[in-house]
């Protein structure tokens, strides 16, 4: 049987979330304010300075303490994701690439942030790939629709963007 989830495995999943977001900001750049790419990397920064300097500090505190600071350090960085995604979806008003961005970055954060914090509230196991719900089968065919949609969402932006450049 798989140990618990550590407390500071969150800020960890925090880290990874920052970074993510940072490397999907700086593919979609033209969407994106400058800064926006360093602000989240600057997050990530933050995360890996409180891992390498903070143990000291973080075991200090009680174990509910420590979860309750890496859990918000977390979703500080989810919530970084969710707010770039409505910035695209309601100040740009690019329905399209938010929702291409709602797909790579900000649902799978989110979902991992939700299954980790209840493998450690309920003190069970969490595997890397959890036991899967529905038939190997379901899931392989899930993938590779959403493989296909978005590889049709990529060749639809750039098929708009050669319009856009030979219009201009």
């Amino acid at each position: 049987m798989a140990a618990t989830v550590s407390p500071e495995f969150f800020i960890f999943v925090g880290v990874l979330v920052f970074i993510d977001g940072g490397i999907v900001t700086v593919l979609m750049d033209e969407y994106f304010p400058g800064f926006l790419p360093y602000v989240l990397l600057a997050g990530a920064f933050f995360g890996f300075a409180l891992l390498t300097l903070g143990p000291s500090f973080l075991t200090s505190l009680s174990r509910t303490l420590q979860f309750d600071y890496s859990l918000a350090y977390s979703l500080v960085a989810v919530l970084c994701l969710l707010s770039a995604n409505l910035f695209l979806l309601f100040a740009r008003r690019r329905a399209l690439a938010g929702g291409v961005f709602a797909i790579v970055a900000t649902i799978p954060s989110i979902l991992a942030d939700v299954y980790y914090a209840n493998a450690y509230v309920q003190g069970t196991s969490a595997e890397a790939l959890p036991r899967l719900l529905f038939p190997l089968g379901v899931v392989y065919t899930l993938l590779v629709l959403a493989a296909v949609l978005l590889f049709s969402l990529l060749v639809a932006t750039v098929i708009s963007a050669a319009r856009r450049r030979h219009t201009a």
